[in-house]
């Protein structure tokens, strides 16, 4: 039987992974689905499936893999752990007929439940050329069904390349082809770095997510090559909610494309966007990356100055910090945005400039317009709240992200629910319930898991908080909330919970990967900050306090009424024990202009474990005597 007259999917799984698979048979098949999954009769020999063993079962799965349309293999660290089963000769068998088809007939649907990684997966090498799909604990989305019913009715060719006006894909749907892997040797070596520095955010919750831009005018079918791998990657960076791996599939991508095709200039301009999202998101902040970026776009307005994504690339990449940028930026994003009134990317990008340079009641206009296009623009408002955020507005704020939340709750929405529970409202469980609704693969990311650390902290929960950091295999954050070793958060978790000793170990392992940035790096101030409050925490005053003149020297930092000390700041007074000096600088926090900004309110000094040192201080006690009504900044 042929792909064409068969509509089955065949679920290949290791039998420790039964029940999970199970779930995901069962969502499929409530979908409409035909799915070969058979656990009625014993376990075969080698404890893979429920069928019969003996010739005749072998028979019946050669002959089912020979004839399905869609191959789904269930990945997990039980497959890892296994190293001979007759799952892995289905995944060969697969594998092999995978050659039969012609480029860009979907047939292998990998599909990964826990927190196995890609690189490190023990699967053919045919399984690495096409996309990948996580579905955690089995729980396959409808969206997840509705791809693969699509992909089962197309039969042939890449499935359709998703617009602006369709619903989110999740983190689950994937664009799947299956073609042969490619020979990395052949890709140019200077395509997948970065965007400008002066991306690395003014505002540091802003641009968490992207969202999908309005496609060429012409149709898939009629693009070369090389455009349609640069469609497809497109499509799949700019959805919301796409993930790290999601961004490094697209650039592979992309790097085929390029290999294609060099002097294709729409090629090497979603190239720039992509590297620039790369910084924005924090996945890389290299200065090879950010160089990598700067050339893309330089390159591809050399192709074609007319290119519209070409400039937009170029507008991108400049700062809105620079006051010689600003007028050229603001310029050319208005001429595109007369060109293309539509593109929700123009709209975004020209008020997030505005904002940046206090001209926040232009920039809400232009965000509500985007919001209005057909599909909305969730990222519009998201942007917007944050913006209304850091002005003080807090009742704006919320009112932003409710709209933004009703139109389509992504990761950083809900991210961003959670962080306003907290600090507006000191709801520790509504803040709790916002997290249970992120998307695992965001808690996996540095904004999700310091978000989700947070919360736990302050509902003084340790080993959840333990296990929200644990989620990020990395030793440090880079995200513009929390940049600095995981290890700090760890030892001040441990502290608050009154394991001293854990404690210590935690804090030496951050400052020995601070002291090893310090070496190469001797003026970024953050870094000292960071080692004077290691030093403070590991009860080296003397240590601390040199590092604390250092970085003062450095940012030529000064106190007073109308400047008091950041937040991070004032945490190391407190771990060197000058809590008068700590107390008086809360004070003129909570009472300056920007208070929002520092992002302290009385919600946090009353919840946050961090401020228990003060809690037996009867100025401390006063400050937070005259509690406001939630999100109300306090009286000067």
């Amino acid at each position: 039987m042929s792909v064409a007259e068969n509509k089955a999917v065949f679920l290949s799984y290791a039998s420790q992974d039964a029940e999970t698979a199970k779930r995901i048979c069962e969502s499929l098949r409530q979908a409409g689905v035909e799915v070969w999954f058979d656990q009625s009769e014993p376990l075969d020999p080698l404890g893979t499936h429920g069928l019969v063993g003996g010739d005749a079962w072998d028979a019946k799965i050669r002959g089912q893999i020979k004839s399905c349309a869609l191959f789904v293999p269930v990945i997990s660290a039980a497959t890892q752990a296994r190293r001979e089963g007759y799952f892995r000769i289905e995944w060969k068998l697969a594998a092999q007929r995978s050659h039969a088809f012609a480029d860009g007939t979907p047939f292998l649907l990998p599909v990964v439940i826990d927190d196995t990684r890609d690189a490190e997966a023990l699967v053919p090498e045919e399984f690495r050329a096409v996309q990948w799909t996580r579905l955690p604990g089995g729980e396959a989305s409808a969206t997840f069904c509705a791809r693969v019913k699509a992909l089962l009715e197309s039969g042939t060719g890449v499935p359709p390349v998703r617009t602006a006006t369709d619903p989110d894909q999740g983190q689950d749907a994937h664009a799947t082809t299956n073609r042969r892997a490619p020979r990395r040797w052949l890709v140019p070596a200077l395509i997948g770095l970065a965007a400008s520095a002066t991306l690395v955010l003014w505002h540091p919750w802003r641009h968490m997510e992207t969202a999908a831009s309005p496609l060429p005018p012409a149709s898939s079918a009629a693009l070369s090559p090389a455009r349609a791998l640069a469609a497809k990657a497109r499509a799949l960076f700019e959805r919301l909610d796409a993930t790290r791996d999601d961004y490094a599939l697209a650039e592979d991508w992309l790097k085929q494309a390029a290999a294609k095709d060099p002097n294709d200039a729409e090629v090497c301009a979603a190239t720039a966007q992509l590297l620039a999202l790369y910084n924005l998101r924090g996945f890389d902040v290299s200065d090879a990356r950010r160089e990598a970026a700067r050339a893309a776009a330089q390159r591809a307005a050399r192709l074609d100055p007319s290119s519209f994504e070409a400039r937009f690339a170029q507008l991108m990449l400049l700062s809105d910090a620079d006051p010689a940028a600003r007028e050229p930026k603001e310029r050319g994003l208005r001429e595109l945005h007369g060109e293309r009134p539509h593109d929700q990317r123009v709209l975004r990008t020209l008020a997030e400039m505005l904002d940046r340079n206090d001209r926040l009641d232009e920039a809400i206009p232009l965000q509500n317009e985007s919001a209005a296009l057909p599909g909305g623009d969730p990222l519009a408002l998201y942007n917007q709240a944050w913006g209304c955020w850091f002005a003080g507005r807090a009742e704006a704020a919320e009112a932003a992200l409710q709209a933004s939340l009703a139109q389509r709750p992504f990761s950083s929405s809900l991210l961003a629910r959670a962080y306003f529970a907290l600090l507006l409202h000191g709801d520790l469980e509504g803040a709790r319930r916002a997290i249970e609704q992120v998307p695992p693969a965001a808690l996996a990311e540095d904004r999700g898991a310091v978000t989700a650390f947070l919360v736990y902290f302050w509902r003084r929960e340790p080993e959840a908080a333990l296990a929200s950091l644990a989620r990020v295999p990395r030793d440090w954050f880079d995200d513009s909330f929390y940049r600095g070793p995981k290890a700090e958060l760890s030892g001040d978790v441990l502290a608050s919970a009154g394991r001293a000793d854990a404690a210590a170990v935690e804090w030496r392992a951050a400052l020995k990967l601070v002291e090893a940035q310090v070496e190469t790096n001797s003026n970024r101030a953050a870094l000292l900050r960071h080692r004077a409050y290691l030093l403070a925490a590991l009860d080296e005053p003397e240590k601390a306090a040199e590092a604390l003149r250092a970085w003062e020297q450095i940012t030529g930092a000064t106190y007073t009424a109308r400047s008091p000390m950041s937040r991070a700041l004032v945490e190391v007074y407190l771990k060197l024990g000058r809590r008068r000096e700590v107390i008086e600088q809360l004070r003129l926090i909570l009472a300056s202009p920007n208070w929002l900004a520092a992002h302290m309110t009385l919600d946090r000094l009353k919840l946050e474990p961090t401020w228990d040192p003060l809690r037996a201080e009867p100025e401390f006690a006063k400050l937070l005597a005259p509690y406001p009504a939630p999100g109300a900044a306090p009286k000067k």
